[in-house]
C-alpha cells in the first residue's frame, strides 16, 4: 500500500517482467478492500507465471473499452447522420432526427451497435408500428438500415442485420385506398386557393405529443 501526504491509500503490486521492474495500481482503499486488492494481485502473478505481462493486458482492456464506447449505436448513428447530412434538406434530417431520438435511441442508444440483434431491433421497430405509425416504422426501418451499412463499410460491424429484415412480413401492410376527387370546378378552385395559402410543412416522422412543462420547484 502507498499512503500520499494527503492521507490517500493506494493498493500496487510490483512484479518482474522479462527482467524489468513494473508497477500497476490496484485501486484506492477502502474502496477496493484488502480481500480484492489480494484477489488481483494473485490473479496478475497467475499472469506473470504464464509469460503474460498484465499492464499489457490491461492496456488492451482499454483499447476495447474506448472502441466500445464510440462504437454504441447513438454514435455510429450520429456518425452516419453526419456523413449524409449535406446531401439532405434539412427538414429530411430534422425528420431522421426525431425518428431516432422517440423511438430508437431510449432502447438501444447506450448498446453497442455489434451486439444489437436483429430481433431487438425487430421489435423496437415493431413499437412504433403497433401504435399505428406503419409509415413511421417503416423509414425508422430505412434509416436503420443506412447506418447499419455505414457500419459495414467502417468495420464497427461484420454484417447488415436490417437487410435480412422483409418489411413485407415484418410490419403492418398499409391497405391501399382510393382519396376523395373534386369533381365541381368551384371546389377545385378552393382546394387551389387553400393550398396557395397554407403555411405549413409536410410530416416526415411522427412526433410524441409535447407535455406541458411542469414546475421544477413542486
Amino acid at each position: 500500500m502507498l499512503v500520499k501526504t494527503n492521507g490517500a491509500k493506494w493498493w500496487r503490486f510490483n512484479y518482474r517482467f522479462e527482467g524489468k521492474e513494473q508497477t500497476l495500481s490496484l485501486g484506492t482503499y477502502p474502496d477496493v478492500t484488502l480481500l480484492s486488492a489480494r484477489q488481483q494481485r494473485d490473479d496478475m502473478r497467475a499472469k506473470v507465471a504464464s509469460g503474460i505481462n498484465p499492464s499489457s493486458v490491461r492496456k488492451q482492456q482499454k483499447v476495447i473499452e474506448k472502441i466500445k464506447l464510440e462504437n454504441i449505436f447513438i454514435e455510429v448513428a450520429n456518425e452516419w447522420l453526419n456523413n449524409v447530412r449535406g446531401g439532405l434538406s434539412a427538414h429530411y434530417v430534422k425528420g431522421i432526427e426525431v425518428c431516432l431520438r422517440n423511438y430508437v435511441f431510449p432502447v438501444l442508444g447506450q448498446k453497442p451497435i455489434n451486439e444489437i440483434s436483429r430481433l431487438e431491433l425487430l421489435e423496437t421497430i415493431k413499437t412504433i408500428d403497433k401504435k399505428g405509425y406503419s409509415e413511421t416504422a417503416k423509414r425508422t426501418m430505412n434509416v436503420c438500415g443506412s447506418i447499419w451499412k455505414y457500419a459495414v463499410t467502417n468495420e464497427k460491424v461484420e454484417h447488415n442485420i436490417v437487410a435480412d429484415i422483409d418489411k413485407k412480413y415484418a410490419l403492418t401492410k398499409v391497405q391501399k385506398r382510393n382519396f376523395p376527387v373534386i369533381t365541381e370546378p368551384k371546389k377545385v378552385g378552393e382546394l387551389l386557393r387553400a393550398i396557395e395559402k397554407y403555411q405549413g410543412s409536410f410530416i416526415y416522422c411522427h412526433q410524441k405529443p409535447r407535455h406541458p412543462k411542469k414546475n421544477l420547484s413542486s
